[in-house]
């Protein structure tokens, strides 16, 4: 019941302002219309009246609701009112402007601008079409001008959001309601849910402290709200995305053709990761306005010849394959890509001889037919090589071509040339560091093709139509005479060919011993039959010493001897332990869980169903739609499933009969995790409004209680077969809890990243958490500091899982990572004993059968895999 009463029409405050009517109301305040008397104007006028703790004490005046709330009610006053005060700075066209603020009836009040308009939500419906691009410049950029005014005085609007735009009259639009005051009283009073908008609010907004936020928040908002703008719908919410990211990008879900970097501008600022945000509104502003290219216009890659800020306009010649660059009073051919632009080996050596190609183009004298001949030539030769290798490669007695260099000039460049092919046919790459390069392979031999032919012919030479090749478009270097000389004679080359072949070499020591590393920890393990993919097998053969012997190796054995097993075989393990995938669900698969007997795998997907399957995923599944939605997590106890929503309920399913038992509802907030504890009949729910609330079957409308102590969204909760249950959540802590005197345990705080897996041993002595950073959290219950640290999964921990059945020696930890890969942990030593990585996108979650055997993991896929639990152990322990 909602304690919120607004002041009635009429009333007079400070002798200034009457109320004529509500305009809106919140969980933190009412807004309301007024009239201020001596101006004859209206204003807005905001009352600080936070609901969960604020009361009317009979008239107008506001006081706490219990002596218990009354600091917290003062300290979020206090805040209300520096940030009035901080607002009352502002002033841009764009910003709400304050008038005024005081304090009145135990409680405060600022005065706004009456801004008249509409908001930016009612905007868009009343368009009934999606918005143009040039509706929504008009809007972003003066925005944007706005949160830069605000971000330069170290302030945040956090509450960006269609509802909190107006359009006004004029077309303009102005930020209202800002949200900073109010985060700061929801983290500090930890009694009302923290300052979000589903779908708007970044992930680090629902974080206890603000230390993570930052531009990149209003921007991850205002983001949204373009998002919004141009696809007709919100983003999904930032916790969900988390979980299962299914955001459909802007360029894909719009409705409208928009620029293609504006679109790309907003999925960049709705990224989950805050590091991967635009940081400011400048480094955002350009993307987000800047023009697409112009069709047909390609961009220069080098400022020439650039007026005003204006590339040089590239236009295609229709009579060459070369491109043209048109500038004032001169034509060139086009430009190569800049020497650090990506591209093919050689690059940068292409690059100079360009430069001094067209140089000797331009050379006083120096006519096209010589200059295409002699191009034409180096390219029918070898480009790998400089002039005088090449040569060498020639007859006796032929003229060539060279090219003589100044004092103190290299003359090993090579000419822009098409790549040298071998007999395959596929291009000879200049190597890894191709810059400059002499030659060092032995000379080739002499080129018979058509091409060489025509290269050797002087006369065929000469008579060569000039070529068009890329040169760039700038001041070269010294011009390069071309001259006819005599071959010079072949230089003797090292054999060993240079240190390129000497780095090629020591490649393929290196890999040698690398292979010979791994065939040796195989021979090992398994014999070389094992590295080889065979099983381990013996034979007795002549020579073999009698029944006792150890059985002769399969590549030791004789050619002609038949291999037989014998009787005594060793048993082999199989490398692979995967034992059966099936696709179970139409998209990704949220949940996934064994029965506590084995005998099913109970799943639920996008596609808001629940499947029950035989643990053996060999027939057909028990299909249940549920009226709820797709659900985010399960388990299994008894005859029971639970299942979690995003609507705030919790069902209760039949195992055997997929019929629904029972809804439980505490409020509206998003379930994240449920888990059933060693009570039959009873479970846990862990939601977004900080909560963790313990049903009973028997009573679905009243829960058992409800455990308070969360500074964030609890993501996150398990239990084990004793009296002791764990949960984790957004304000980066672990709680342990006893379930029976309902008292916190132990508290794990001050964690590297936001916790969103946890599970706990059924003895309760190790708890584990897995985190948003992609690390896993060992806990020891006879200390308060991280055990463990388990690092190798590269992305978000969706789930993880204590192994029942290991011994108590080798305690063994499965985790799933949004990197699609799964990670069997030896906690002892901190290693990993296996991995797999066989999903395709993110590992969703698992679940260990009550023996330890197996294993069964769902991905966004939609697959299901089972794994010989017991055998990934038994190899990564030998």
């Amino acid at each position: 019941m909602s304690n919120l009463i607004a002041l009635p029409a009429g009333t007079v405050l400070v002798d200034d302002y009457r109320i004529e009517r509500v305009l809106g109301a919140g969980g933190f305040g009412v807004t309301y219309l007024a009239d201020e008397i001596a101006l004859a104007r209206l204003v807005t006028i905001k009352e600080y009246f936070p609901s969960d703790f604020a009361a009317r004490a009979g008239g107008i005046e506001a006081a706490p609701r219990t002596e218990n709330c009354a600091s917290d009610y003062q300290w979020g006053l206090d805040r209300f009112i520096e940030e009035a005060q901080t607002l009352a700075k502002f002033n841009h066209p764009n910003i709400v402007r304050v008038y005024r603020y005081f304090r009145a009836n135990s409680t405060g009040y600022m005065v706004l601008h009456f801004e008249e308009g509409q908001s930016l939500k009612t905007w868009l419906k009343g368009l009934g079409r999606a918005p143009r691009q040039k509706e929504l410049d008009d809007i972003v950029a003066p925005l944007l001008d706005a949160l830069e005014v605000v971000h330069a005085a170290d302030f945040l609007h956090r509450d960006i959001a269609p509802d909190n735009i107006i359009i006004r009259k004029d077309g303009s639009p102005v930020l209202i309601d800002f949200g900073s005051a109010r985060g700061e009283i929801a983290s500090h009073s930890k009694t009302v849910s923290a300052l979000v908008k589903p779908g708007y609010s970044p992930y680090e907004q629902y974080a206890e402290t603000s230390r993570q936020q930052g531009p990149w928040t209003d921007i991850y908002a205002l983001a949204a709200t373009l998002y919004h703008a141009v696809t007709g719908k919100r983003p999904p919410d930032a916790p969900s995305r988390m979980v299962a990211d299914d955001y459909v990008p802007a360029r894909e879900a719009a409705l409208s053709s928009y620029r293609a970097r504006f679109l790309k501008a907003i999925d960049a600022a709705l990224t989950l990761n805050v590091e991967a945000r635009p940081r400011t509104v400048a480094a955002w502003r350009g993307e987000l306005l800047a023009p697409d290219p112009q069709p047909g216009a390609k961009r220069g890659w080098m400022p020439i010849g650039r007026k005003g800020g204006a590339d040089a306009a590239v236009t295609p010649d229709p009579n060459d394959s070369a491109a043209t660059v048109r500038l004032p009073g001169r034509e060139l051919p086009g430009a190569p890509p800049p020497p650090d632009a990506p591209g093919p080996p050689g690059g940068l050596v292409d690059f100079v001889d360009g430069l001094k190609a067209d140089k000797a183009a331009r050379a006083p004298g120096a006519g096209r037919k010589p200059l295409a001949a002699a191009l034409a030539k180096v390219q029918a030769g070898e480009p790998d090589r400089p002039a005088q290798a090449r040569s060498a490669a020639k007859a006796p007695g032929d003229d060539v071509l060279v090219a003589t260099e100044p004092p103190g000039r290299r003359a090993d460049a090579r000419p822009m040339a098409e790549p040298e092919k071998n007999s395959a046919g596929s291009a000879r790459r200049g190597g890894l560091f191709p810059f400059g390069r002499k030659s060092t392979s032995a000379p080739s031999k002499p080129d018979r093709s058509k091409a060489g032919a025509a290269a050797r012919n002087a006369s065929e030479v000469r008579a060569a139509e000039p070529q068009r090749l890329p040169v760039p478009v700038r001041s070269p270097p010294a011009p390069v005479a071309l001259e006819r000389r005599k071959p010079p004679r072949p230089k003797a080359q090292r054999p060993d060919g240079g240190w390129r072949s000497a780095l090629t070499r020591f490649a393929l020591v290196a890999g040698i011993a690398a292979v010979a590393i791994a065939a040796q920890d195989h021979v090992s393990r398994g014999g070389w039959s094992d590295f080889w993919g065979r099983e381990p097998t013996g034979a007795a053969g002549p020579g073999a010493a009698g029944p006792g012997a150890p059985a002769q190796s399969v590549r030791q054995r004789p050619a002609t001897e038949a291999v037989r097993p014998a009787a005594t075989a060793p048993v082999s393990i199989p490398v692979n332990p995967l034992m059966r995938e099936i696709a179970a669900h139409d998209g990704a698969i949220h949940a996934v869980a064994y029965s506590p007997d084995g005998r099913f795998v109970v799943t639920a997907g996008a596609d808001a169903t629940l499947k029950i399957w035989d643990s053996s995923l060999a027939g057909a599944a028990r299909v249940v739609p549920m009226n709820h939605g797709a659900a985010r997590t399960i388990a299994v106890a008894g005859q029971t499933i639970a299942t979690g929503h995003a609507d705030g309920y919790v069902s209760l399913w039949d195992l055997a009969t997929g019929v629904k038992l029972a809804d439980f509802q505490r409020n509206e907030a998003s379930i994240w995790a449920v888990a059933a504890t060693a009570v039959p009949g009873r479970f846990l729910a862990a939601s977004h409004d900080w909560k963790v609330t313990l049903w009973d079957r028997a009573s679905p409308g009243d829960p058992v209680h409800v455990f308070s102590g969360h500074d964030s969204a609890v993501q996150a909760v398990a239990a084990g077969r004793g009296p002791l249950m764990a949960s984790g959540g957004a304000d980066r802590q672990v709680k342990v809890w006893n379930l029976e005197t309902l008292d916190t345990v132990r508290t794990y705080a001050r964690l590297a990243d936001f916790v969103t897996a946890v599970a706990l041993t059924d003895d309760g002595r190790l708890a584990a958490a897995g985190l948003l950073n992609g690390e896993v959290g060992v806990f020891s219950a006879n200390s308060r500091r991280v055990q463990r640290r388990l690092r190798g999964h590269k992305g978000r921990i969706n789930t993880v899982a204590f192994v029942a059945a290991a011994d108590a020696a080798t305690p063994v930890l499965v985790s799933g990572s949004a990197d699609g890969t799964i990670r069997v942990w030896n906690l002892r030593r901190g290693t990993t004993l296996r991995t797999f990585a066989s999903h395709q996108g993110s590992v969703t979650a698992l679940s260990v059968s009550a023996d330890g055997r197996r294993l069964v993991t769902a991905g966004d896929d939609g697959r299901l895999r089972v794994w010989n639990l017991e055998l990934a152990i038994a190899r990564g322990r030998r």
